[in-house]
């Protein structure tokens, strides 16, 4: 039986020999992995901070434009107020001048 065996000895070597290698080259695939997950979650974090920080300076520039309608209002108010008074004193001026002969 030996004699039947030894041939297979070899085959057994190289068996055993290439079920070991996967297992260093599956490490290094798992330490890959991880880098490349890593990495893809470094890259998510950095654009999560970026649209933070653009939804940041959207608010600020929205409650900028806010304030100045608001300013804008007020004055374009306080201005059609000022015209809507001279044009009545036009008027009453005219209105006095067809009045009198």
């Amino acid at each position: 039986m030996s004699k039947l065996m030894e041939p297979w000895r070899g085959v057994l070597a190289w068996v055993l020999l290439a079920l070991c290698l996967p297992t260093g080259s599956s490490a290094d695939s798992i330490g890959e992995k991880i880098d490349k997950e890593r990495k893809s979650l470094e890259q998510l974090k950095d654009r999560i901070e970026e649209k933070r920080r653009q939804a940041d300076e959207a608010d600020k520039k929205r409650e900028s434009i806010l304030q100045g309608i608001d300013g804008m209002t007020e004055a374009d108010w306080l201005t059609n107020a000022l015209r809507s008074e001279e044009e009545q004193k036009e008027r009453l001026r005219k209105e006095q001048g067809n009045t009198q002969p």
